[in-house]
């Protein structure tokens, strides 16, 4: 594409090396853009970022040498002073807002992918592994007719057979136009994205028009980058600020600190989902329009009721059926008995919040409930490993106590149960740590939600970076008893301590990395099996 392309749309000036403006014909052929100067191949367009941590323009010179044909900058200053072209000089753009021009130049490269897929967003702090992978599965596994959609996240890019190892939760602006290309170029007719803070906050995601957004809950985690709660929930707010009109707002009606404040910035249609919590203390309080009730948990699944709202209906329906489509509605609500293999109270709020999306994008759920007893297992996220010695070993990737305490209220519930059928309680062993250079604040709380619901807990470490991982689990264990916490920094070592104390119908929670395939420490990322694949290999080693 020619830059002369490119920059339609995008206020700019071009300058020269000296910093003056000047004149050109923007004739050049760009093959690729990127923000990664190492990524810089011949005919390129480099984005001069600056970012928390080191800043775009200092690698200037390195993008052209790698073959650069024009740059886009924010600071003629540090550009003036900083950058000396030997041979090749490049078209120098100067831009006022970085993340403005960097989503219109990607949007015109990429030809604005993400209009030709329907594009779920769902952010909050717990839940959005889960919920969109259940989008994903709903759509490829559970229709007659399967939706091809392709999943951006935590866990890596899936689309078609593509699977492509993470690096952030939201990959930067250019790279996922890019992803998106590829996805509608190869038949995806939707994808399912998970939306970080991080990524809403450096506009990793502006100029990508989604159809759905959805906000699971919003609890205490990454201050170290936000600061504040308050700033916390403004990054959040963006996707939901961003919607057009036409796309659809779906949001937990029982997280109080967000809904309200949600519900008025987002200018589109906007449906709920939640408990049944209407009561004699709370009468007005408005139904949600996906609404669960009758929960009961299991230790293979769950069942509950779910009624869906004759709005939600009437909404639903006029995606569907034009002769409804043309009426006021008010056809009246409908009522589902669901059966998951989903365990947890918190997995049913990620499954009606998945079964709301494709629901309002005008999908039946008669047509896909069978599926959803058969919900395709996200690699640890309350992961059961499979054992013959009957010790329930779960791996999950809680790693803030709002996710651990919704992990450790389904083990309460299930070892409750064996007490009231008159059995023994099972014991719970649990093991954990916390990431270093990351939010300390949240470390002694972890400690002693842990504490509170297990018999034995062992601290050890978890991307501990720059950090000791003895010391960062001394400030998680603060005056907790030492004879039911045990400090034990090798991860693998913490993880055959726990299962070897377990006996049959005990619980083993490990916890914080999930499928993780790296750890990190100091400024390496070391390969990692993931905690799944370590726990399986204890429990294959004990039961010989």
């Amino acid at each position: 594409m020619k830059l002369i392309s490119l920059l339609d749309g995008v206020q700019h000036k071009i300058i020269s090396a000296d910093g003056t403006e000047r004149s050109s014909d923007l004739s050049h052929d760009i093959t690729g853009i990127t923000l990664d100067s190492r990524k810089v191949r011949e005919g390129y367009l480099f984005f001069a970022v600056r970012g928390v941590e080191t800043d775009g323009h200092r690698f200037i010179a390195q993008a052209v040498e790698n073959g650069a044909v024009a740059v886009v900058i924010t600071d003629i200053e540090f550009f003036k002073s900083g950058c000396k072209f030997s041979d090749n000089v490049p078209d120098i753009i100067l831009v006022q807002d970085m993340h403005k021009a960097m989503a219109e130049i990607s949007n015109n490269f990429f030809q604005e992918p993400s209009d030709k897929m329907t594009v779920f967003g769902v952010t909050g702090t717990n839940g959005k592994t889960t919920t969109t992978n259940i989008i994903r599965d709903i759509l490829e596994n559970g229709l007659a007719t399967p939706i091809p959609c392709g999943y951006i996240g935590t866990i890596g890019i899936r689309y078609g057979d593509k699977s492509i190892q993470p690096t952030m939760t939201t990959p930067d602006l250019p790279t996922l136009q890019g992803y998106l290309f590829d996805m509608a170029d190869v038949g995806m007719r939707a994808v399912a994205m998970e939306v970080s803070s991080h990524g809403l906050a450096m506009g990793r995601v502006d100029g990508i028009h989604f159809d759905v957004a959805v906000f699971t809950n919003l609890t205490h985690d990454h201050l170290d980058y936000h600061g504040t709660m308050e700033s916390y929930f403004r990054a959040k707010q963006l996707l939901f600020k961003g919607l057009s009109p036409s796309s659809v707002a779906v949001l937990n009606a029982d997280d109080e600190a967000s809904i309200g404040t949600l519900r008025e910035v987002s200018k589109c249609e906007v449906f709920t989902y939640g408990m049944n919590t209407t009561s004699k203390e709370n009468p007005d309080r408005e139904a949600p329009d996906y609404m669960i009730s009758d929960i009961v948990l299991k230790g293979n699944g769950s069942l509950f009721t779910l009624e869906v709202s004759a709005r939600a209906m009437d909404a639903h329906r006029k995606k569907t059926d034009p002769i409804i489509r043309d009426n006021d509605g008010a056809f009246g609500k409908a009522i589902y008995q669901i059966e998951t293999n989903l365990l947890a109270k918190y997995n049913i709020y990620n499954l009606v919040a998945a079964v709301a999306c494709v629901h309002q994008r005008g999908i039946r759920i008669e047509d896909f409930k069978k599926r959803l007893n058969h919900i395709s297992q996200v690699d640890g996220r309350m992961e059961v490993i499979p054992n013959d010695k009957g010790i329930n070993v779960i791996v999950d990737y809680a790693h803030t106590v709002d996710a651990m305490e919704k992990v450790y209220e389904f083990v309460d519930t299930v070892c409750d149960e064996h007490v009231k059928n008159g059995e023994k309680r099972p014991k719970v062993y649990s093991v954990l740590g916390s990431a270093g250079k990351r939010d300390k604040t949240k470390r002694p709380g972890m400690g002693k939600t842990a504490f509170e619901h297990s018999d034995h807990v062992f601290l050890t470490e978890d991307d501990p970076r720059d950090e000791k991982p003895e010391d960062i689990a001394r400030e998680m264990k603060g005056d907790l008893p030492d004879d039911r916490v045990s400090i034990i920094p090798d991860r693998i070592k913490a993880m055959e301590e726990a299962i070897l104390r377990a006996h049959k119908g005990d619980f083993v929670m490990i916890l914080g990395k999930g499928e993780d395939m790296f750890m990190a420490r100091g400024d390496r990322r070391d390969p990692w099996e993931g905690d799944n694949v370590i726990a399986k290999r204890i429990l294959d080693n004990v039961s010989k």
